[in-house]
């Protein structure tokens, strides 16, 4: 059997989904689907052992594959994390056995909003998530195995995932001398200079050659706290929960079509998600515990 290295998606002239499998440049299988979880669960069983990347439609970039450093030893599955704080409302679910992603968002909303919103928020709009307030705040709207909907349209279904939105402006537009989240624009094209975000509390990625998961542009750094604070719930997840550190994800590398969301980006620091990953593999390696931090 040729080793699978890369997953095509596209349509036929009748508009029928397909997903095409490749070994190098040759097409090697080719699998009618009718949605994307069904193309996922598909591409998982052929390619398990080895296919480096997945492109989304037929969008050319490439979303590599990290390397398998394999599942940290399992403790328990604790239904709530220790360090969260549980919200008054409640986020709809469905209970799965663990998540086996973790998937890092941003709100690209006000930096300020709180927990108790953010999470009552989500499940006014049918999402369950974790929210990560600036100071380094976790909450929690539903169980860790809840399995709800937060990704979208993506490779990897909501219901195996743990999601963290951050509060955080998100990707920003540099007018002048300022730099303008969607937010600080008023209908008449003028900009809130009072809604806009510190030059100290952005960064930039120019989408250079190096790997980072991350697309060009300005983007509001998350503070150390949730730095901080996403650190422990990384760790937490390999250690507590089983996960694997190559499955802990930004949204933007999951999000079908390729391109179509674009958080965390650069918001989580220099290197984007690939060098968090990264710190992660490294912490675990060092033996460093999440309730040591």
């Amino acid at each position: 059997m040729e080793k699978i290295t890369w997953f095509e998606m596209n349509r036929s002239n009748a508009g029928k989904p397909f997903v095409t499998a490749y070994a190098g440049e040759k097409a090697v299988y080719t699998h009618p689907v009718s949605t994307m979880y069904e193309m996922y669960t598909w591409a998982c069983k052929v390619g398990s052992e080895g296919a480096n990347v997945l492109v989304a439609e037929t969008d050319k970039k490439v979303i590599p594959k990290v390397p398998d450093y394999g599942s940290q030893p399992k403790t328990h599955l604790s239904e709530y994390i220790p360090f969260a704080t549980v919200a008054k409302a409640k986020m709809p679910q469905r209970v799965v056995e663990k998540p086996d992603y973790l998937i890092i968002h941003w709100t690209a909303g006000e930096p300020s909003q709180n927990g108790e919103s953010g999470i009552s928020q989500g499940a006014n709009n049918g999402y369950t998530y974790l929210f990560l307030e600036q100071d380094g705040d976790l909450w929690q709207g539903a169980p860790t195995m809840a399995g709800g909907y937060h990704v979208g349209n993506a490779t990897v279904s909501s219901y195996d995932c743990l999601g963290v939105e951050v509060a955080c402006a998100g990707r920003l537009e540099k007018i002048g001398d300022l730099f303008v989240p969607w937010f600080a624009k008023n209908k008449d094209g003028s900009v809130n200079k009072s809604r806009c975000i510190p030059k100290n509390e952005v960064i930039y990625d120019n989408d250079g050659p190096a790997d980072d998961e991350s697309f060009a542009g300005y983007y509001h750094l998350y503070t150390p706290e949730q730095m901080k604070t996403l650190m422990r719930l990384a760790l937490y997840f390999c250690q507590e929960l089983g996960g694997k550190p190559e499955n802990i994800k930004g949204h933007d590398m999951v999000a079908l079509k390729f391109g179509r969301k674009v958080d965390p980006g650069f918001s989580v620091g220099e290197g984007g998600m690939t060098q968090f990953r990264k710190n992660v593999v490294s912490a675990l390696k060092s033996g460093l515990k999440w309730d040591s931090i």
